[in-house]
């Protein structure tokens, strides 16, 4: 009998001891013939990593000396499954629950055309089941990226079928070997935020399809803005890494029109909805981040 595609599960894990139970055991669970999981851990400091090592003994884990953040992390793990000749490397956000069938839809998918890169599925709330967190990614004339697809609306099968888009999230990700061999895994420069949308635009530019199948689902338990839009992880990081997305991945003419937008009309919205949160703090971390993008669009 002939084996499915050899897929490598990766996730990445920082202090998520609440949450990786319920991600490694459906992962365990998929019914798919031929996969090996992976956990790289950056540096967590809640008991996680010895209660994996010591609960699952089937899962290979690596454990960085500190927290490289998303890309660099996830990276460690990326490079480790192409040292060992994977065809395919699922990346798995560590608060999530997929679907028995998710990895099989997403190969199937995969498989079917050579210039598919990447595929994604319908991303769904973990403690509202049967509502929409993402199910594809809209483009947006200044930002490039735009709005999450979906979000928010219950499921009734208006976002069922097989369709190409230009952006997908990454909270599950099934990427063909080839893609990583061409153009690489995630850009570095990217702790967290728009280190997604960088890879898409590099997949797209490489002449990859980025395909999503409804089929495949997944339960995420947490935010698509890494805890929503009042913590300073996100105030620092959004505005820093969409200056730095815009400035790698747009035209010159479209960056400086990007930049004046994002400075004197985008900015201070957010800045005032910190200001109606009462969260006043995060207005001079939003400017941290913003002189961050900045510096870096100077000098590259």
């Amino acid at each position: 009998m002939i084996k499915s595609p050899k897929v490598a599960i990766i996730t990445l894990n920082w202090n998520g001891k609440k949450w990786i139970d319920l991600c490694l055991t459906s992962l365990l669970n998929l019914n798919y013939d031929n996969f090996q999981i992976l956990m790289v851990d950056n540096n967590s400091t809640d008991g996680s990593y010895e209660h994996v090592i010591s609960k699952y003994s089937d899962i290979e884990v690596i454990r960085n000396d500190t927290n490289l953040g998303y890309s660099k992390g996830f990276n460690k793990g990326i490079n480790l499954a192409m040292k060992q000749k994977y065809d395919y490397i699922l990346l798995v956000n560590n608060d999530t629950a997929i679907g028995h069938n998710a990895l099989k839809n997403l190969v199937e998918t995969a498989e079917s055309d050579e210039k598919i890169g990447f595929v994604t599925g319908k991303v769904m709330f973990l403690f509202d089941r049967k509502t929409i967190q993402t199910a594809g990614r809209k483009n947006d004339n200044l930002r490039l990226v735009g709005n999450h697809i979906g979000a928010g609306i219950e499921d009734q099968g208006q976002f069922d079928g097989i369709k190409d888009f230009d952006f997908v999230d990454d909270i599950f990700l099934l990427v063909k070997s080839d893609v990583v061999k061409k153009v690489g895994g995630y850009d570095e420069d990217f702790f967290l935020q728009f280190e997604e949308a960088d890879w898409c635009c590099r997949v797209k530019r490489a002449g990859f399809r980025i395909v999503y199948n409804s089929k495949a689902m997944i339960w995420h338990g947490g935010s698509l803005s890494s805890g929503g839009d009042v913590n300073s992880t996100y105030a620092f990081f959004r505005p820093k890494n969409i200056i730095i997305f815009m400035k790698k991945n747009s035209t010159p003419s479209h960056f400086f029109r990007f930049i004046l937008n994002y400075l004197f009309i985008q900015s201070p919205k957010n800045c005032m909805s910190y200001i109606v949160k009462r969260k006043t703090g995060l207005v001079l971390t939003h400017l941290k981040g913003i002189i961050q993008g900045y510096r870096y669009s100077i000098a590259n």
